[in-house]
């Protein structure tokens, strides 16, 4: 678990297993999230039953993350809920992308076809 000093570090706090071990701990890690994201194109509710959270691909990647405090994404928390990811490619290549908003949040509100998309599968559940 990672745990900085200062401020409560939210992300970091609420998002805190590193090696999840169940589909309630895999909701709450970074690690699992973002490799599932990067081997699957998407963290949908699939992704937390057994046969994705024990996927090798995604587990082996969890072990090539680092995840670490942005202070001025910190620090615009609460009123900005801000993501960057950084990707250093097997040759050397760094790829960032700063995510300024969640999707679904008044600053980036869902579409039509992605709520209607997501209120299927929560009914089909």
């Amino acid at each position: 678990m990672h745990r900085g000093p200062g401020r409560c570090q939210p992300a970091l706090g609420i998002a805190c297993y590193d090696r999840s071990a169940t589909a309630n701990e895999a909701r709450f890690s970074l690690h699992y999230v973002v490799a599932t994201a990067l081997t699957h194109g998407s963290v949908r509710l699939a992704a937390y039953e057994p046969a994705q959270l024990d996927d090798v691909r995604t587990r082996e990647l969890m072990t090539r993350i680092d995840v670490r405090v942005d202070p001025a994404i910190d620090a615009a928390f609460p009123g900005r809920r801000a993501a960057r990811v950084e990707i250093t490619t097997h040759d050397g290549v760094k790829l960032v992308h700063l995510q300024p908003d969640r999707s679904g949040d008044p600053e980036l509100p869902l579409s039509d076809a992605e709520l209607d998309s997501k209120f299927l599968e929560l009914r089909d559940r």
